[in-house]
């Protein structure tokens, strides 16, 4: 039997690395501000950031998913 708590850790551990989206941003603006150069956003980082703000919106049902008891069993077998 497949429990959707796992198929739900899978997701948050896939998309954890997500996180290293708004990283990767902050090193470009440190880099450019330390030499001087003009910075800017291209269209890939405001699809990154996105999506990253897609994944935090998913943690958050799935935590929510995984602390509140559902009075109907949507996922349970029948």
């Amino acid at each position: 039997m497949l429990d959707a708590r796992d198929d739900l850790s899978l997701i948050l551990y896939i998309s954890a690395i997500t996180f290293l989206i708004p990283v990767g941003i902050f090193c470009k603006l440190i880099f450019a501000k330390l030499t001087k150069r003009k910075f800017y956003l291209s269209m890939t980082d405001y699809f990154d950031l996105t999506i990253f703000v897609l994944v935090l919106f998913l943690w958050g049902m799935i935590d929510q998913y995984e602390t509140n008891e559902l009075t109907v069993q949507i996922f349970s077998p029948k």
